[in-house]
């Protein structure tokens, strides 16, 4: 994992505990993050491999929810989310 990603997971997650709390992971990362930037794929795989989780990765989409007036508003972010994720 790169040092930009390493911050977040810091001091660490129970991911045994979170795996308990429900019985399917769904991760929805844009490519385009601009938090995550260059080590959006790290960040995305350590979901995926510490909860089994099924990774949409859309090309577009920024950081959500943000507080940035050019990346999509909350409506706009839950509508992304139900269009791209399969029910």
């Amino acid at each position: 994992m790169t040092n930009a990603v390493a911050p977040f997971f810091a001091p660490g997650f129970d991911w045994p505990r979170i795996r308990r709390a429900a019985t399917f992971f769904r991760i929805l990362h844009a490519a385009d993050d601009p938090v995550t930037g260059p080590a959006t794929p790290d960040h995305i795989m350590k979901f995926v491999t510490e909860l089994g989780a099924t990774a949409t990765v859309p090309a577009e989409g920024g950081h959500f929810p943000s507080t940035d007036t050019t990346l999509p508003r909350l409506p706009e972010a839950l509508r992304l989310v139900t269009d791209v994720l399969p029910a």
